[in-house]
């Protein structure tokens, strides 16, 4: 990025060639801020304000000194460039094109006062916009059309090049000692926070190796513990067993005691029951010979009845016999008559047959008279306008054939 300090030349921001390392891209502001592409760059060594456009400015009154001794330019919150108070034009590397970024300028005393400007948010121009803009520049010329260019103005212009050359070079080097000096102190730094990292790491490994101590001692504990509540459970189930045993004996005798008395007074009543018994069946013995009387009695009364109902059976065998023999004849004449009826069926549905072929040929027939009769009735018409048109083709119109069907 180029900026130049007289009134009539712009800040032009240069995106021609790619930079080795680019500065990274800037969000666009949330505040509502403009972006600008380009702006003026105004100031003189004897301003107190220093204006880039109407967006950057630096009130030379704070600094402890009314002079400016050099300007720092902040890109994104870097130190990106560094410029003289007497030095017309400074430049930025490492632009990307189309991409915003965020700018700052510092103004740098004689007694190293730093006073920052307002940010300005600044749009790059893209590739091709900076090269019509760079082709433009070129075919401009630097000097006004009342004055000649001489050498000395471009010897001047090469002087301070390489003053601003050798300025940029300072400021590097500057930078450099600055920053081995911040890298000295976090070094510094970094080895007093190992130094204190070692002795938490001492400690730590002191209180694990004690906490293993403590551990192990409450793991012996702990085992011992379990012994003993083990070894009181046990006599506990010993006492408890043993007067389990107890009472199940006496239980179990109370049980047998039942038990007899139990088996006693079944005894008894099964003796009775018994006796009931003996005498009961006495009785339905009696009963049962009575009943095996009457029932050879009634065994005789049956063969009487057997023989009887054998004689009726054969009987009605001889007239099964015969029923069969007429049963066999009306099934032939059945035979015959399905036989019959099967023939009939088939005369009828030949018979429908051909009534469908009739019917078919009617219909066509019905269809060919219509067909006949419309043609008739057209030529009447005919006939009748070619009478009322001329009587002399009357005559000529013959009447059609009659109309027989087929």
């Amino acid at each position: 990025m180029r900026a130049s300090r007289s009134s009539s030349n712009p800040l032009v921001v240069s995106t021609g060639g790619a930079p080795e390392q680019p500065l990274s891209p800037l969000a666009a502001p949330a505040n509502g801020k403009p972006l600008a592409s380009a702006a003026s760059y105004t100031a003189s060594a004897s301003d107190t304000t220093l204006r880039i456009g109407s967006l950057i400015t630096v009130d030379r009154k704070q600094l402890p000194e009314a002079r400016v001794l050099s300007y720092e330019v902040e890109v994104n919150g870097r130190i990106v460039g560094k410029c003289g108070r007497e030095d017309e034009t400074t430049r930025i590397q490492g632009l990307l094109p189309l991409t915003t970024y965020q700018i700052r300028v510092w103004a740098i005393s004689n007694s190293r006062g730093r006073t920052p400007s307002a940010s300005v948010f600044v749009k790059t121009l893209t590739s091709r916009e900076a090269l019509a803009q760079d082709i433009r520049a070129l075919g401009q010329p630097s000097f006004s059309g009342s004055e000649p260019v001489s050498i000395d103005s471009i010897h001047r212009e090469i002087i301070d090049l390489q003053r601003e050359t050798g300025e940029m070079e300072g400021a590097m080097s500057d930078l450099k000692d600055q920053t081995d000096l911040e890298c000295g102190k976090l070094q510094a730094k970094v080895s007093e926070l190992r130094a204190t990292r070692k002795e938490d790491e001492s400690a730590r490994a002191a209180q694990r190796s004690r906490l293993r101590e403590l551990e192990a001692e409450k793991r012996w504990l702990e085992k011992e513990k379990s012994e003993l509540v083990s070894k009181i459970a046990e006599s506990v189930a010993r006492k408890q067993r043993a007067l389990d045993r107890r009472r199940d004996k006496a239980k179990k005798a109370e049980e047998y005691r039942r038990m007899t008395d139990l088996i006693y007074e079944k005894m008894e009543r099964e003796r009775r029951d018994y006796e009931n018994e003996q005498s009961e069946l006495v009785a339905t013995i009696d009963k049962l010979k009575l009943e095996v009387d009457k029932a050879n009695q009634h065994m005789h009364e049956l063969s009487q009845e057997q023989v009887d109902v054998t004689s009726q059976l054969q009987s009605r065998r001889a007239e099964l016999t015969v029923q069969e023999e007429e049963n066999m004849k009306l099934d032939s004449k059945i035979k015959s008559a399905i036989h019959k009826q099967r023939q009939v069926k088939a005369s009828r549905k030949e018979a429908a047959m051909t009534i469908a072929k009739l019917q078919t040929e009617v219909d066509s027939l019905k269809f060919q008279l219509d067909e006949a009769v419309s043609q008739r009735q057209q030529f009447e018409i005919l006939a009748a306008e070619a009478r009322r048109s001329s009587p002399y083709t009357a005559a000529a119109v013959t009447r059609p054939p009659p109309i027989h069907p087929a």
